[in-house]
């Protein structure tokens, strides 16, 4: 069976589709995958589609895969090409066509109601589970940036590191805080000052090239600031407690919602603010051991859906 695989070159699609794609090998061996990059505009490849215009590739895939809004006119284009038989896999739900996808993998939230039938829904994101039999006792705290979902403060961000480091229940434990490419130079600025004056802070400056992989699921406690919710993902699938930053935010989207479900559910614990006195918090912790493994739920559809097809 030939897989077409069409990246967009952005880090966080490939690495989903990476994900199935390596799952699905183990259950396949014999699978051949072919990768491609795209870099046509979405605008230039609309026109191609709709005036039928094929592209230049000459091999007819059985499956083509592909996540982002870059690779779903090729995906369309390729299938048209050969008089619609390869079997077209969208990651993520697509921007236009939904209907002429054979399966779309798509998160929950993004439907608010009924489900088409050619798509397979699953909770958050998709990432590889971690999960380590002895946690080390240090806390993670991952640190996002400026989003359109959720108010960022830089003040009340450190307070609550500030509170994290003070709080009795982790007394003496190594805190890790990790930055990413969305967080403000201001913030990572204080953050390295106070990790050259404290014992227990360690700022993990993601551009000096360290890995957060190599850390994720192996600490006995994960922070998260909500605008990071393939982070949360990513943890909540490990055996690591997982805890979302207090945020004031009067957005009402799917992604505030899904983060306000997971907290009232138990699932996701938070740091919260007392009503007195000012500025001041206590922790809710996750009551529920939710270790997600919603990758083995689309491989195992994906296989029975590949099977139906007489793959």
């Amino acid at each position: 069976m030939k897989i077409l695989w069409l990246k967009d070159q952005k880090v966080g699609h490939e690495k989903q589709v990476l994900a199935i794609l390596k799952r699905l090998q183990e259950k396949i061996p014999k699978m051949e995958l072919i990768e491609i990059d795209v870099n046509i505009s979405f605008i230039k490849n609309l026109l191609l589609f709709l005036s039928k215009i094929h592209p230049s590739i000459s091999l007819k895939p059985d499956v083509i895969i592909g996540a982002g809004t870059g690779t779903h006119l090729e995906m369309l284009r390729i299938k048209q090409k050969f008089n619609n038989e390869p079997k077209i896999i969208c990651v993520m739900k697509p921007s236009i066509f939904l209907k002429q996808f054979d399966l779309v993998f798509a998160p929950r939230h993004d439907f608010n109601n009924e489900i088409p039938k050619n798509v397979f829904v699953y909770q958050g994101s998709i990432v590889e589970p971690k999960i380590y039999d002895d946690l080390d006792d240090n806390i993670l705290v991952l640190i996002g940036g400026e989003n359109k979902h959720f108010p960022f403060c830089i003040e009340k961000i450190l307070n609550q590191i500030k509170f994290i480091e003070s709080n009795n229940e982790f007394t003496n434990k190594k805190i890790l805080i990790f930055n990413s490419r969305r967080t403000p130079e201001k913030l990572n600025t204080v953050l390295k000052d106070w990790s050259k004056q404290s014992n227990n802070l360690n700022f993990m400056d993601y551009q000096n090239s360290v890995s957060l992989s190599n850390y994720m699921g192996k600490s006995s406690y994960t922070f998260v600031t909500p605008d990071s919710v393939n982070m949360i993902f990513e943890s909540l699938s490990s055996l690591s407690k997982t805890y979302v930053f207090s945020t004031d935010t009067q957005n009402d989207t799917k992604v505030t919602k899904l983060i306000k479900n997971l907290v009232n559910n138990n699932s996701l614990g938070c740091i919260e603010k007392n009503d007195f006195p000012k500025d001041s918090y206590f922790i809710k912790h996750p009551q529920l051991n939710l270790v997600l493994n919603e990758l083995k739920k689309i491989v195992d559809h994906f296989l029975n859906f590949l099977q139906k097809q007489n793959f």
